[in-house]
């Protein structure tokens, strides 16, 4: 938790048992952010399993995924903006500038 409504959850186990070792990674990230239009969401996953084989082989499992359902863009602010850094650039929010992860 932190300011802007800020918030980070996160997991990670691993292990091994015999001939298995195993990670998994798994969080979620949002925040309101610091200026107007800059919100942003985002969660990960990762994990990895490991099986060893006879005569010093291993074989690997690795699994990753993303999802951003939003990131909104504030774009820049000129020098006469920068009274105000709180704020989002010229068009953010009229044409609701947003990073696309796809």
């Amino acid at each position: 938790m932190g300011p802007f409504n800020t918030q980070r959850y996160a997991l990670k186990a691993g292990g091994t048992d015999g001939d298995l070792n195993y990670m998994i990674d798994a969080a979620h990230f949002s925040t309101d952010g610091y200026r107007e239009h800059s919100a942003a969401e985002r969660n990960h996953f990762n994990s990895k399993v490991r099986f060893e084989l006879a005569n010093n082989a291993h074989l690997t499992f690795v699994a990753n995924a993303v999802e951003t359902p939003f990131v909104q863009d504030p774009l820049g602010l000129t020098q006469a903006q920068l009274v105000d850094p709180t704020q989002a650039g010229i068009g953010a929010v009229t044409y609701n500038t947003r990073k696309n992860l796809s």
